[in-house]
């Protein structure tokens, strides 16, 4: 006798197997579901967030509005304390504006572009990821019940 009950390690085996290619399917299905619920959890809290960019869309206005004002502002300070006439004074505040909005509008393109572009790669990545996981773990189950199906009849 080589075993206390009778049953042989190898017959075991495939059922292992079958077992643990079954469980790891059903976590990868899981984690799919997982990512659409967080996918349909972050349109609901965009809709929830309208109210706050509505506001925050009104102090940029507000914001944009001001800016005028305190631009023509430096200007006069420039004439009232260097002695420049105010055509001088409103071109050299306009210039450094013009500057500082091409240098900020160009860092902001950059940002956005490298931003966007590394989230679309990682999310190509995770669906050819996904989809690969599935299909060995569902060829390996079926490999494995077709092995078992020609032990059985042996």
């Amino acid at each position: 006798m080589n075993n206390s009950n009778g049953a042989s390690g190898k017959a075991s085996q495939p059922h292992v197997t079958k077992s643990f290619s079954k469980l790891a399917h059903d976590a990868i299905e899981l984690a799919e579901l997982q990512v659409k619920l967080f996918k349909l959890d972050s349109r609901d809290a965009g809709r929830d967030m309208r109210a706050t960019m509505i506001l925050s869309a009104i102090g940029l206005v507000l914001l944009l509005a001001c800016l005028p004002v305190v631009l023509l502002a430096g200007a006069e300070a420039l004439v009232e304390y260097s002695q420049w006439s105010h055509f001088e004074a409103l071109s050299i505040v306009a210039a450094g504006s013009l500057v500082l909005c091409v240098i900020l509008g160009a860092i902001s393109w950059w940002k956005l572009k490298k931003g966007l572009t590394s989230w679309q790669r990682s999310n190509e990545e995770l669906s050819r990821n996904v989809a690969w996981l599935k299909s060995t773990l569902s060829n390996n189950s079926q490999a494995t019940s077709k092995t078992q199906a020609a032990t059985s009849r042996i």
